[in-house]
């Protein structure tokens, strides 16, 4: 049997409060800190990636007005929140973190590609039979999280740009559009999204921690019943440049480079970054506790991709690894009663692991690694037209529900080291997004060779 990590009380990073928080006040403060600062003499040179995270907290309505009534700033929601959280008012519903370098647009996106119907007709010979569709558009059901950073001089403020997306599946609705004795409300529907988008631009203190937008949760009754609230914290990941220059010779070095996509439970996960100190569990801290937690069998921790890559300093690589699926993205329509359509465009689709790298490596032996890593699954069917046949609505336009979870972006790796890139959320046995569980993006900088 899998064993269980102990999973603390408040699961979202939030600063716990009361008695408890009284004992830690010696302790840093994992959630917000000092920043920047006179450099000491003789200080070893660093590159600087960004780490930028971010926390969906739902609290109940009533709860934000009285957060609102105490015109709480934006920096003083996250205790607020925290409060909420440790005592069970409120909760965290999904987080997100992503990697990045000052100037360079970085993506993370964990989403269901969902074939919609975008324009239907009524066939001619059956007048009083369901709309068939056209054309589709394909809808991302999930998350995006797309930055562009820029750091301070004084690598105290960044100014952010960003856009941030929430799109989830909330089932199927009937068509009303063709009132008919002979259709059930489960034969023909269609589906409902629900849209949550942001974009904009701040200015953020370096391991503080902001209240950026405010969500209305959805609920069964239509209502306001409670409000997700989301945080943003970015810090900064320094990278000590140890190799002396005089022993690399960047130009035609062979680099070993490896990725690792790991499944954890979200708990896990939330309880790391309460623990630890952010810039310290992206580099190298959460790949320590991975292999601890591979080594003891811990339950729910599994590796589920580590593509690797022998690649040449500044030439593009790129391996693959996985099935390829084939289906029709366009149908004819049934000429008679009783046919099915006719399927007709075929694509192809790769599925498992797809990595696309350029590293290039400095005279220090740092990496600098602009890559794009995905991971897709398929998770069944989903159907968007049935035709009758022998008094039963049988499928006849039907699409493959592929999860699509990818990283594209620029980091830099320390020599012979290991990054976490990204934090994002794996799928479940439907293919939609699974908040229970997290998936952690890792880049390794094991060896490299002077040809």
């Amino acid at each position: 049997m899998k064993k269980k990590l102990p999973i603390l009380a408040c699961l979202s990073g939030l600063a716990f409060t009361g008695a408890f928080a009284q004992e830690q006040t010696k302790k840093k403060d994992p959630y917000t800190r000092e920043s920047g600062g006179k450099k000491e003499a003789g200080e070893i040179a660093h590159d600087l990636n960004i780490v930028i995270d971010v926390q969906f907290v739902s609290m109940p309505l009533n709860e934000v007005m009285a957060g609102e009534k105490k015109s709480l700033t934006d920096t003083q929601w996250r205790k607020f929140a925290g409060e909420k959280v440790a005592t069970g008012t409120a909760r965290v519903v999904d987080s997100l973190a992503i990697l990045a370098r000052s100037g360079q647009r970085t993506k993370l996106e964990n989403a269901l590609q969902l074939y919609s119907p975008k324009e239907r007709e009524l066939l001619a010979f059956d007048g009083n039979g369901p709309l068939f569709p056209k054309t589709f558009e394909v809808k991302a059901v999930g998350s995006t999280f797309e930055v562009d950073p820029v750091l301070g001089s004084d690598e105290k403020t960044l100014n952010l740009n960003f856009a941030l997306r929430n799109s989830r599946h909330l089932g199927e609705i009937p068509d009303s559009r063709v009132p008919n004795e002979r259709l059930q409300e489960s034969d023909v529907m269609n589906p409902l999204f629900r849209e949550e988008y942001v974009v904009s631009q701040l200015d953020l203190s370096i391991g503080e921690s902001r209240l950026v937008t405010k969500f209305d949760a959805p609920s069964a009754s239509g209502k306001t019943e409670e409000v997700v609230l989301v945080f943003i914290r970015p810090d900064l990941v320094k990278i000590a440049t140890s190799l002396k220059p005089e022993t690399v010779q960047a130009t035609g070095s062979q680099i070993s480079l490896r990725s690792s996509l790991v499944e954890v439970p979200a708990e896990i996960w939330h309880d790391w970054l309460t623990g630890s100190d952010l810039p310290d569990l992206f580099h190298g801290g959460a790949w320590s506790r991975i292999e601890k937690a591979l080594a003891d069998d811990v339950e729910g921790v599994s590796v589920v991709a580590s593509p690797k890559l022998l690649p040449t300093s500044g030439q593009r690589a790129k391996i693959q690894n996985g099935e390829t699926i084939e289906f029709a993205t366009l149908f004819d329509p049934p000429a008679a009663l009783g046919e099915k359509a006719a399927p007709k465009d075929f694509k192809t689709r790769a599925l498992g692991t797809d990595w696309e790298i350029d590293p290039v490596m400095s005279t220090s032996g740092r990496i600098d690694l602009n890559q794009r890593l995905g991971y897709s699954s398929m998770h069944g069917y989903s159907i968007n037209y049935r035709a009758e046949a022998d008094g039963k609505w049988q499928p006849s336009v039907q699409f493959p529900r592929i999860f699509n979870t990818t990283f594209t972006g620029q980091v830099v790796l320390s020599p012979q080291g290991e990054m976490l890139v990204a934090v994002g959320t794996p799928a479940d046995e439907s293919g939609a997004p699974d908040l229970s569980k997290k998936l952690l993006f890792f880049s390794h900088h094991d060896t490299f060779n002077q040809r």
